[in-house]
């Protein structure tokens, strides 16, 4: 034994178990899986993003598409790491671009490590096949939320990232870039993509009301 494993092993006998409280889990998100979602959507739209739900991977595609007419913007995308069960290269409503961004940005089109409805947030990870600095030069980015990847807060995003190798980076996105200077009007799409917008596929979602709204 080491002279620093000696001394950690006193300090750990000298110290009174009073001292030692067992860890606490943090209280869920009380309302189940539809007050859950409402929570995470309505702390998306607090930062300008967008969100939709769909029902099935299938529905993915077209609701894409949709928001991209909706935004009156181009039907091309360029995929990154995406759900495997989400099939973007055979969707006839889109148009599968290169794996580069272009130049004026587009739209980028990624999956999700998680979410977290406490937060409001989407988390993304560096990987294999996902360049992290593409979410930050998309001039639009559309986040694939599968349904066991919402998580109630960040406290159960631990566990997730103890399950495998930790990544280079990890961020977590609420909303569009936007600019923060004193004496400068708030502008969106400063220093990163000027829209995002969260697909959450959740077959059995039904809507209820919040009991926060009552």
């Amino acid at each position: 034994m080491s002279a620093r494993d000696a001394i950690l092993a006193q300090l750990s006998r000298a110290t009174p178990a009073t001292l030692r409280p067992a860890a606490v889990a943090p209280a869920p998100v009380n309302g189940g899986s539809a007050v859950k979602i409402r929570r995470f959507a309505a702390g998306l739209q607090a930062a300008s993003a967008t969100f939709a739900v769909v029902s099935g991977p299938a529905a993915v595609p077209g609701a894409i598409a949709a928001y991209l007419a909706a935004n009156s913007l181009p039907l091309r995308i360029c995929p990154g790491e995406v759900p495997a069960a989400v099939d973007l290269r055979n969707a006839a409503q889109l148009e599968y671009g290169a794996d580069r961004l272009p130049d004026d940005g587009g739209t980028l089109v990624t999956g999700c490590l998680a979410a977290l409805a406490e937060e409001g947030v989407v988390v993304l990870a560096s990987g294999t096949r996902q360049v992290a600095a593409d979410a930050f030069l998309a001039a639009t980015h559309i986040v694939i939320v599968e349904s066991g990847q919402l998580l109630d807060g960040m406290d159960d995003l631990w566990p997730v990232l103890r399950q495998g190798p930790l990544p280079r980076s990890l961020h977590l996105i609420r909303g569009p870039s936007r600019t923060a200077d004193l004496g400068v009007p708030s502008r969106l799409g400063a220093h990163g993509p000027l829209r995002v917008h969260v697909i959450l596929v959740e077959p059995a979602y039904v809507e209820c009301a919040d009991p926060g709204d009552t």
